[in-house]
């Protein structure tokens, strides 16, 4: 009993002493208290967001004490600072340090990856998060973890896809679901079903949008097995729902694979199909939550259910009260504008997209204010750690300085130089790109200029009725519809559609697609109307070179400027703003 008081109080004194030294120079700091016993991973892990400079103070203690070694220590600073967008920098470095200390145990290399992964995904890095993520992936592999690599791995396809890579990653997100698909263990199929998740996003934004139903069947059938063979599932995992839990987990991912199948037949042209789907939708208890509406409130838009979008709206409006300072309020502001238009209220659309051009410029200066408020703020709080940090290891470090001074110089002068090439390089690539993409959009506006004329020639000798419309074929009707679209400019009325080409010259819906999928090198009206509309877009930024660009995405028939900017960069490899600065430069 005696020795157990004397070793309580020696404990105690050691960490009176590591929290005294910890708050030289004045400055306030957090003291380990005898309460936390347990200095471990464990409990690092339930201070790591509510109170982390608490966590960072169990950390110095479990070390200072023995309870973890000097690895696992750092693996748990660089793991608390990843969690701030002002430390994620420190904790990208720490890892590396860690990693080419070479000492790491397999499962603390996998960790360390795991916290680089996670600091490239906060920060946009698709690079980074690619080189990381393959060697998490490995890692995993390695670790025996084959299902958290399969998950990781669909991330990774996605991120190729994003860097136009779209063939690989299409193929690393399919190989993953292959092996996830139809085993019934359920750690094997929640990856699965993140994996089809990620092929649909990645087809959404390919504009793939007849491929996202079978992928989104195919949720929805894993799930029904699940939920008819729920012990067959049974693999003793954490991520394992409770028999209560069950029913909402799989009501969860199929209202949003109903969402997907809903959205893709609608913006396909298929309303029929997609009003069958919104209804399954409507029938899970996903449908009545906000992240439900919101998923599904470009469907609404779609199909026209104005009503329903409205009101979904005004919940949004009522929930928000005075906090309208965001983009969703802007979306918002521009679906309302569209709902406008649709019921020919002219004057409200107009008064809407102006609301929404106002708020999309404040949120731009506020987002840039408050950005550098916050890092500033974060900033100078992680200096002033790090201060200490550096104090105390200064007498370490100041051999190394010296003798490191004269490598940094030769490293940061062969950087620049590299730099100022690679920028030299993207420049002049772009700019011939740039030329490439005028000179190639003039001949084909020649041209078309006399296709064009050859039309209107024809077209005063003769108007096709619609019986002879409908015996046309299929390339001989793509090439009338787009002489009448092309002619008329009716492409940059952002409403224009397929009920407008039907109203217009008399013919089915179905004989349209079939001209537009069958006869053209488009595939569908939509992919048509996108290309023309980038074509006059390009031809509004040349000569005209102080509109804006929201204004340019307008005249052009697009509905956004994010619509416009996406489709035009997708296609140029450019934005619509690197692209006008290019020829800015040129003409100069």
């Amino acid at each position: 009993m005696r020795r157990c008081i004397v070793l309580k109080l020696t404990l105690f004194v050691a960490i009176l002493v590591v929290g005294c030294k910890g708050g030289g120079n004045g400055e306030k700091s957090v003291l380990p208290q005898f309460s936390d016993t347990l200095y471990s991973v464990e409990r690092v892990r339930e201070l790591y967001h509510q109170d982390p400079e608490r966590a960072m103070a169990v950390v110095d203690s479990a070390e200072t004490l023995g309870v973890m070694n000097h690895d696992e220590a750092s693996l748990l600073r660089a793991r608390i600072y990843s969690y701030d967008e002002a430390t994620g920098e420190r904790a990208h470095t720490l890892c590396l340090e860690l990693l080419d200390q070479g000492t790491l145990t397999p499962e603390l290399k996998n960790s360390a990856l795991d916290v680089l992964v996670y600091v490239a995904r906060m920060r946009k890095d698709d690079e980074a998060l690619l080189k990381y993520g393959m060697q998490y992936i490995e890692s995993c592999r390695q670790l025996g973890a084959v299902t958290e690599a399969l998950r990781v791995q669909t991330n990774m396809g996605e991120v190729l896809i994003r860097m136009g890579r779209a063939d690989e990653g299409f193929a690393m997100i399919d190989e993953a679901i292959a092996q996830l698909d139809g085993v019934r263990r359920f750690a094997e199929l929640d990856a699965g079903i993140c994996a089809m998740k990620s092929k649909i996003r990645a087809l959404d934004n390919q504009c793939r949008y007849a491929d996202i139903i079978p992928v989104a069947e195919r949720i929805v059938a894993s799930l029904n097995d699940f939920g008819k063979h729920p012990a067959d599932y049974d693999d003793g995992s954490d991520r394992m729902p409770s028999d209560e839990c069950r029913p909402g987990y799989i009501d969860f991912y199929t209202g949003q694979a109903y969402a997907f199948m809903a959205y893709a037949y609608a913006i396909d042209g298929k309303a029929g199909q997609a009003r069958n789907y919104l209804r399954l939708f409507e029938r899970t208890d996903f449908s009545h939550c906000q992240n439900g509406k919101k998923m599904i409130s470009s469907t609404w838009c779609l199909l026209g259910q104005y009503d329903k979008l409205l009101a979904y709206y005004d919940e949004l409006e009522a929930l928000w009260g005075d906090d309208t300072l965001r983009y969703d309020f802007a979306l918002m502001l521009c679906d309302r504008a569209t709902a406008a238009r649709a019921k020919s209220n002219y004057q409200a659309s107009d008064a809407y997209m102006q609301r929404y051009a106002n708020l999309l410029t404040a949120l731009y200066d506020s987002d840039r204010l408050a950005t550098a408020q916050d890092y500033a703020a974060r900033y100078q709080l992680q200096e002033e750690r790090l201060n200490t940090e550096r104090e105390a290891n200064a007498r370490k470090r100041l051999g190394i300085v010296a003798l490191s001074l004269g490598a940094l110089i030769v490293v940061a002068t062969v950087f620049a130089l590299m730099l100022t090439k690679r920028m030299h390089d993207i420049k002049k690539k772009n700019a011939a790109l740039s030329k490439e993409i005028v000179e190639r959009l003039e001949y084909k506006e020649l041209y078309e200029q006399i296709l064009a004329q050859q039309a209107e020639e024809q077209a005063a000798q003769r108007r096709y009725t619609p019986d002879e419309l409908a015996t046309m074929s299929d390339v001989s009707l793509f090439e009338y519809m787009r002489d009448v679209i092309v002619g008329k400019k009716l492409y940059a009325e952002p409403s224009f559609d397929r009920q407008q080409i039907e109203e217009l010259l008399g013919i089915s819906k179905e004989r349209i697609g079939s001209a537009f999928a069958q006869g053209s090198p488009y595939g569908s009206l939509k992919a048509f109307l996108v290309a023309v509309r980038l074509e006059y877009a390009i031809k509004l930024l040349t000569d005209n070179p102080t509109m804006p660009v929201a204004e340019v995405a307008t005249k052009s028939g697009f509905g956004s400027a994010t619509v416009f900017n996406r489709n035009f960069k997708q296609l140029y490899t450019l934005t619509p703003t690197e692209f006008r600065d290019k020829e800015v430069a040129a003409a100069k």
